[in-house]
């Protein structure tokens, strides 16, 4: 079975919470991939496309509901979440 691939742009709606309903969405998404319950993937040409985005629009992690303050704290989640894999 093949491993769904996680976007960029999941990445930055959960990281930011400039759009409210996306975080949601990106939430519930690695909630399942913490539970155990979905198993996914990012290249890594993804994590760095959203290290890019961060480094050139670092004022997106300063919106009310972003839960990390620096590109590097808010990228190293995904090494710490068992369903999560880069390639």
């Amino acid at each position: 079975m093949t491993k769904p691939f996680i976007d960029t742009d999941v990445i930055i709606r959960f990281l930011t919470g400039d759009d409210l309903q996306k975080q949601a969405a990106a939430t519930t998404l690695f909630e399942q991939i913490e539970q155990g319950i979905l198993t996914v993937v990012a290249p890594d040409t993804v994590i760095a496309d959203a290290v890019y985005v961060f480094l050139l629009n670092s004022d997106l992690l300063h919106y009310q509901d972003a839960p990390f303050r620096s590109t590097g704290t808010c990228l190293s989640f995904s090494c710490d979440i068992a369903g999560w894999s880069v390639c």
